[in-house]
């Protein structure tokens, strides 16, 4: 056993043990825990988030023990261990290592996950391109893959080859933000998603009934959060006045996520980014809402400095996020090799 599978055993046996002790009494065990993560933490990264957990955690009143407790009663607990400890330990201690590692060999910045846009058209590209780019991404640190499926076709087909992907990258971390309203008469789907331990699944939030489709993720003990695209000043109004978080932990989700669209004037989207921070920061709610860029480009240059994002079309094409849209390059992932990609910065079109 390398050294790396003995952390990850020893983390195993006491988050299983942590966990049941959060259902009793989440004050004392959340501490405890992240005590006893920052005896793990090694690296810059680790030290920062256990530092900032803690210092968060001396508020007795802190709306996050909340969270813990809700997580842990209504998450199945290898779950809650298997996706916690491939993003924490995997991605963001090991795999943040690697990274490191390999931009200072390589001289160009590597991002901490992959971002891949979904639609019908990409379904001619599984299993084996989405395995290709797992496994080379995994070769240089990243751990995490965040799969966004945008196409209302999405409904007829299954998802089988993508969870088989996640299946086969079992110490891998992925998100899957589904599109409006599916999972309605997909029990399949339904019954593979929720037999994988290392996916998170997230539900749009802009159809009539998505409340519905988050509770069945619920039932099913999975991993769940929300997602919210914001185009509009009124859509603005409902996330800074915390009505669209108010609506999430009602629901049941843990994690909320927000995008701004790419019409969004810069000045609306930069006070979406202040608001979310400014929650986190103040505890407010029993939830953990992030910018899905502005948070991802975070965690990416406490890891290696630089930030590093990259996004994948349906056809192939490569996108970087600039601080203000994720915009199309001239590189196309299924033409070279994922560090060939990375090398240097793609030009845009």
């Amino acid at each position: 056993m390398d050294r790396n599978s003995f952390t990850r055993s020893i983390v195993e046996g006491l988050v299983d043990q942590y966990v049941e002790e959060i259902r009793r009494d989440p004050k004392r065990s959340v501490r405890k825990l992240v005590d006893l993560g920052g005896q793990f933490a090694k690296g810059r990264f680790q030290k920062q988030i256990i530092g900032l957990m803690q210092s968060v955690l001396s508020n007795e009143k802190s709306p996050y023990y909340t969270f813990a407790q809700e997580i842990a009663e209504d998450t199945d607990l290898d779950r809650l261990k298997t996706f916690g400890i491939n993003v924490g330990l995997n991605s963001w201690t090991v795999g943040a290592k690697m990274i490191r590692e390999k931009e200072s060999e390589l001289g160009y910045n590597i991002p901490w996950s992959l971002t891949f846009h979904i639609n019908d058209v990409f379904f001619a590209f599984l299993p084996e391109e989405i395995q290709r780019l797992v496994k080379e991404g995994k070769a240089c640190g990243i751990y995490t893959y965040l799969l966004h499926f945008t196409d209302e076709n999405l409904q007829t087909f299954s998802l089988s080859d993508y969870h088989a992907v996640a299946g086969e990258n079992p110490d891998c971390a992925f998100v899957y933000f589904l599109p409006p309203g599916y999972v309605r008469g997909q029990n399949q789907n339904i019954s593979e998603i929720s037999s994988l331990s290392n996916v998170m699944v997230s539900v749009d939030d802009s159809c009539a009934g998505w409340e519905d489709v988050l509770q069945i993720w619920k039932e099913n003990r999975c991993l769940r959060a929300v997602h919210r695209f914001c185009s509009t000043r009124e859509e603005k109004e409902d996330i800074v006045s915390g009505t669209w978080l108010g609506r999430a932990i009602s629901a049941g989700a843990s994690f909320a996520f927000c995008f701004a669209a790419p019409s969004y004037p810069l000045a609306e989207r930069k006070e979406l980014e202040s608001y979310l921070a400014k929650i986190r920061a103040e505890q407010k709610y029993p939830i953990f809402p992030m910018d899905y860029y502005a948070d991802h480009l975070l965690i990416d240059q406490i890891i290696s400095d630089g930030p590093c994002y990259l996004g994948i079309l349906p056809d192939g094409t490569v996108t970087r996020y600039d601080g203000c849209l994720e915009q199309r390059t001239k590189q196309n992932i299924f033409e070279k090799p994922l560090l060939e990609i990375l090398k240097g910065h793609p030009v845009l079109e």
